[in-house]
């Protein structure tokens, strides 16, 4: 029937068979069948197309719904088969309590899915069984009309059936209590399970995967609801987001490192697991800060763009927000400690023995309280002259918009920089750029930098940032005002004033008097 019509009597009809796997979205039905109302085979043949297209159509649409739902049906029969275990072994723990004192009389509660709702679990609990007969009477009771309610509801006879006779054999002493307990908890988990999977429109491969799931929920290991998928798309978003690559990969190494982490430990996405998580990666507020960020961006992204994640996370609050961090001493992490005039000059001299590229490196660090990788970016084109001497230099590319400046040049460090200037390297650079994939051209000097400093007998406490961190102290100390330091070293001042409406800042005279404050002695 590859054209699918058929003929019943003397009428054509069309007929197309439901794929397994969404079944459900159809009732159960094996197959579509409609009427064509034509005895001529040619005509069923063109009328059978529309209904046709419209059955795919349907297919198309019942699996983007499956997908977009996800696995997220075998977490809950894993969560429901742990929920079972853990009750079942509650009741036998205080089943143990009340045998110590037999005046303690003993009640079994259960909470199961309610029939008349097929949306939800069951609400209340239902008492079981008492130690007098009466109350094992009256348990029992309950549980034959819950049974009688889940059989309405669609339960199979199978499950009912068992309900109804783990309560005759408890009332005629056929199975003792603890089996009782043990049995009519997992009969009515699986009667909530079989509710579930009709609301999640299961198919029957899936429904049964489901049940065995349930019945032995450690033979299964739950999946982080972060797929790889979703953290290539989150990447994808970063990078139109984005310019700097080492924040993109550090943010999604944070996501994947946490993805592992729920997988590794079966734990659900909620504030518990992430405050479980943070504990583990750190001490320090700092990191931790770090993945909260991380993870508040990633989730933001997640409930906006990603279907799968909306619909699974829908009703649940951002679990990472509203964590307290530790504000002791210890867990903050050390800020970089600035050098002293004469440890930078030590610093410079040893450079300059071993590696005068890194000595003028230092030297114009420690003048201009440029980062790193601005001085990297410095081209002959940055260079500003009064005349035939350079008096400033443009930082055009920045780690922030507010660092993004005109830098005043020491009365001392500009035959430096002329020097330099006569001399340019590939694409008129100062310096010459080494190979770092995220584009950092004096990343080999950081670790030439680092090597120095170790030699020297400085901790983990000092690196390069450090003679910025200098710059500023030094500017400071020699009583330069707050916010000519912050233009100086491309801060924000913090301030409407400065920050939207004296965007200009000082003049360039300003600038030049500040800076020729500083004292390093290094020529």
């Amino acid at each position: 029937m590859t054209d699918h019509i058929v003929t019943q009597g003397n009428t054509w009809h069309v007929r197309l068979t439901i794929p397994e796997d969404i079944r459900a979205f159809f009732g159960n039905r094996k197959v579509l069948s409609k009427s064509l109302k034509t005895g001529s085979r040619a005509e069923a043949m063109k009328l059978r197309l529309p209904h046709l297209a419209t059955w795919q159509m349907q297919f198309e649409a019942a699996r983007k719904e499956k997908a977009s739902r996800g696995d997220h049906w075998k977490e809950e029969a894993f969560e429901l088969g742990k929920q079972i275990e853990q009750t079942i072994t509650n009741e036998f723990v205080k089943s143990a309590s009340h045998r110590k004192d037999p005046a303690i009389r003993s009640k079994h509660y259960i909470k199961a899915a309610s029939p008349s709702q097929l949306q939800g679990m069951l609400d209340q609990a239902t008492a079981l069984r008492a130690e007098t007969e009466k109350q094992i009477e009256r348990g029992t009771s309950g549980l034959l009309k819950a049974a009688n309610d889940y059989r309405k509801a669609g339960v199979p006879d199978h499950i009912t059936d068992a309900i109804n006779d783990l309560c005759h054999q408890v009332l005629s002493d056929e199975i003792d209590d603890s089996e009782f307990v043990r049995e009519i908890y997992i009969a009515i988990g699986e009667a909530e399970l079989f509710l579930r999977n009709q609301c999640l429109l299961l198919s029957q491969s899936e429904a049964t995967e489901a049940f065995q799931i349930y019945r032995n929920p450690n033979s299964y290991q739950p999946k982080s609801p972060i797929s790889t998928a979703s953290i290539r798309e989150f990447r994808s978003y970063l990078e139109h987001q984005h310019d700097n690559k080492k924040t993109i990969d550090q943010q999604v190494s944070r996501i994947e490192h946490l993805s592992e982490y729920l997988t590794k430990e079966a734990k659900e996405l909620n504030f518990d697991t992430i405050h479980a998580f943070l504990n583990q990666i750190s001490t320090s507020s700092s990191t931790k800060r770090n993945y909260i960020w991380a993870g508040n961006v990633y989730w933001k992204w997640a409930v906006r763009y990603s279907s799968e994640f909306r619909t699974q996370f829908r009703e649940t609050p951002n679990p990472f927000e509203n964590h307290s961090l530790p504000r002791n001493r210890g867990s903050q992490g050390e800020s970089y400690v600035a050098f002293t005039p004469a440890q930078v000059k030590e610093l410079y001299l040893k450079a300059k023995e071993k590696n005068s590229t890194l000595a003028d490196i230092i030297a114009i660090a420690v003048y201009t309280g440029c980062r790193l990788e601005e001085i990297g970016r410095i081209t002959t084109n940055d260079l500003i002259y009064d005349e035939n001497q350079i008096i400033g230099l443009k930082i055009n590319k920045a780690k922030t918009k507010a660092g993004e400046r005109d830098v005043p040049i020491h009365n001392e460090l500009s035959p430096l920089l002329t020097r330099l200037a006569a001399t340019p390297q590939d694409e008129q650079y100062l310096f010459k750029g080494g190979k770092n994939k995220y584009g950092n051209r004096l990343d080999y000097i950081s670790k030439q930098f680092g090597r120095l400093k170790k030699d020297e007998g400085f901790g983990i406490n000092y690196a390069f940032h450090s003679f910025r961190a200098t710059t500023i102290t030094e500017l400071y100390r020699a009583e330069v005002d707050n916010i000519m330091i912050m233009f100086i070293v491309g801060h924000k001042t913090g301030t409407v004033t400065f920050d939207k409406y004296g965007k200009a800042g000082p003049s360039m005279a300003q600038r030049i008097k500040a800076i020729n404050k500083l004292k390093f002695d290094l020529f």
